[in-house]
């Protein structure tokens, strides 16, 4: 049977969560299914008939208790298997299964929908935990925000930064290693995230590109502070080799080290990032 396919937790609608639990189920009943059958051949049979045909080379306190362990292993599985297969959820699956005309493909099991429940709870428990976070956040006023901004000239001078103006500071354009960005408010979020775009007056680049999409699937660039800073970590891009490789392009797409990870913490002295490819993080 070819390996089940690695399955991806964001295409599971809401309303198919539940099937996807019951493929999960009559999956796991499949897998115990395939364990049980190589239990006599394998894990009994094979051992003893091999230890008769050669008994100079087994030691028969080992060999008896390798059995017993095996046994009692073996008789744990099978109890486990009888319990799930009398169960009323496995009755209910068998019952829906003998009662429609389901249609049968080649390989009994192309997606691995054990992993693919399991990941999708997870994926719900991280939005809701994101979620009661957002909650927590504060908008930052304008005196928090032009402070930001200003701490960040102080450790970047060389950097060219230009803001809506003193008073209404965003957004925020920044030019680094010769792109054009431009820091905004997070029009679709109501707390204090922020977002990384092109400037839309200026000519199409696909390294910024590149960049803005690195730092949106990044996990903790959304603060207004780590966003500037993590723009600025980009101003060696061009000439900076990657921190594992130490090579400046990957060897599979030819791409510049685009990730960049937070190494030190943000203090008075600049934060320090590692440079990395997409292949080498």
């Amino acid at each position: 049977m070819a390996a089940p396919a690695p399955s991806s937790a964001g295409i599971v609608h809401p309303d198919d969560r539940q099937i996807v639990e019951k493929l999960a189920k009559l999956q796991d009943m499949y897998q115990q299914i395939g364990a049980l059958r190589t239990l006599l051949p394998e894990k009994l049979i094979n051992p003893t008939r091999f230890a008769l045909d050669n008994p100079d080379g087994y030691d028969p306190e080992k060999l008896a208790a390798f059995l017993q362990g095996a046994a009692q292993a073996g008789s744990r599985d099978i109890g486990k298997f009888k319990r799930d297969w009398h169960s009323e959820n496995v009755r209910g699956l068998w019952h829906t299964v003998n009662t429609n005309e389901l249609p049968q493909g080649a390989d009994a099991w192309t997606v691995d929908y054990e992993l693919l429940a399991r990941e999708t709870g997870a994926k719900d428990d991280r939005k809701a935990a994101i979620n009661a976070a957002d909650d927590q956040f504060q908008l930052p006023t304008q005196a928090d925000t032009a402070k930001i901004v200003n701490d960040f000239r102080a450790r970047y001078p060389a950097l060219k930064i230009k803001v809506s103006n003193e008073v209404d500071i965003l957004p925020i354009d920044l030019n680094v290693a010769h792109l054009d960005f431009c820091v905004d408010r997070d029009q679709t979020s109501g707390n204090a995230q922020y977002t990384v775009k092109g400037r839309p007056t200026n000519q199409p680049s696909l390294l910024r590109d590149e960049i803005v999409k690195t730092i949106h699937a990044s996990d903790g660039a959304t603060g207004l502070a780590d966003i500037l800073d993590i723009l600025a970590a980009y101003r060696d891009i061009k000439t900076r080799p990657c921190d594992k490789c130490s090579k400046l392009f990957s060897n599979t797409k030819l791409q510049l080290p685009l990730i960049r990870r937070l190494k030190t913490g943000v203090g008075e002295k600049e934060p320090q990032f590692v440079a990395l490819h997409r292949d080498c993080a």
